[in-house]
């Protein structure tokens, strides 16, 4: 897939969201009303595939700014 050779080249996570996209085919929940756009639900879906990535770069950053806090309060007293 070109898309994923072109985020591997820039080392930024991809998720393929053609397959949940393509539901959208026999599934019209997943289309919005105008008949052209997602719907809350695809959205939802998409989500639902890239929230666990999401969550743990998020717990790390976390986990970062606290020991960044710690070091910064105790070069301050």
């Amino acid at each position: 897939i070109l898309n994923y050779e072109i985020a591997q080249r820039y080392k930024v996570q991809y998720f393929n969201i053609t397959p949940i996209s393509r539901e959208a085919k026999n599934d019209a929940s997943l289309v919005a009303d105008d008949g052209l756009h997602p719907s809350g639900e695809m959205y939802t879906r998409w989500v639902e595939l890239i929230y666990p990535w999401a969550e743990e770069i998020l717990a790390e950053w976390y986990m970062y700014l606290a020991i960044i806090d710690v070091i910064l309060s105790r070069l301050l007293k």
